[in-house]
């Protein structure tokens, strides 16, 4: 089978071609045993009428669209494996030739994954990478960072205050900060492996600056990304 493959605007393709006479004339018997599975005829169960009476009542255009879908069924995965094409779309068929004795003729359009053409990305990368700041390679955390993550820390662990049901709040209680647990060895001792609060400290510190790094490089890839889309 000789096809014709051309390129289409809007990464469409069309596919032009033949199915050789005897290839689409072997599909003749499979095509008029599906039509007659539900051809109805006095005198006759379904699905059990005899070819001679099958081909008087069917019209032979009928029977060779049928042979047409059965071929272009068959072939049409065959061609895309072949000549690994990358469709994406229910094909469009057009039949352009369909006659007994002959070949079958069509033309099919479908769409194909878009071909894209990367950039330089090591190129973009190395210059992206050149404009990381001294702050974003080695990050640092002040103790004003770290003393206001304690903080955040000490609020969602302070107890909640529970108010009886109908009780109203005025606005100073409904202002007023919580109590803040202690930061004492017991209470960083509750949350993890901690053996007092120096260590906590410590710790903790650790994973603000590992935090911050893994949020720099986050930064610099989504930067390398946007400018290979761009």
């Amino acid at each position: 089978m000789d096809i014709k493959i051309t390129k289409l605007p809007k990464s469409e393709i069309e596919i032009e071609g033949e199915i050789e006479t005897t290839v689409f004339e072997s599909y003749f018997k499979k095509a008029l045993q599906n039509l007659g599975e539900n051809l109805e005829i006095d005198g006759f169960r379904k699905g059990k009428v005899p070819e001679n009476i099958m081909l008087s009542k069917i019209p032979e255009i009928r029977i060779l669209e049928e042979m047409a879908e059965l071929a272009l069924g068959e072939h049409y995965p065959k061609m895309i494996e072949e000549h690994k094409l990358d469709v994406i779309d229910r094909p469009e068929i057009a039949i352009t030739k369909l006659g007994r004795n002959n070949p079958l003729g069509f033309k099919i359009k479908t769409a194909t994954i878009p071909e894209v053409i990367l950039p330089d990305y090591k190129k973009i990368a190395k210059e992206i990478n050149a404009s990381i700041t001294p702050e974003e390679t080695n990050p640092t955390v002040t103790d004003e960072e770290l003393e206001n993550t304690i903080i955040d820390i000490q609020k969602s662990r302070a107890p909640k205050k529970h108010i009886a049901e109908g009780v109203e709040m005025t606005e100073e209680e409904k202002n007023k900060e919580p109590e803040l647990p202690a930061l004492t060895d017991e209470f960083v001792q509750a949350m993890g492996p901690f053996e007092n609060v120096a260590d906590f400290k410590e710790k903790l510190k650790e994973n603000l600056i590992l935090e911050k790094g893994n949020l720099a490089r986050e930064k610099n890839r989504l930067k390398i990304v946007e400018k290979i889309i761009d």
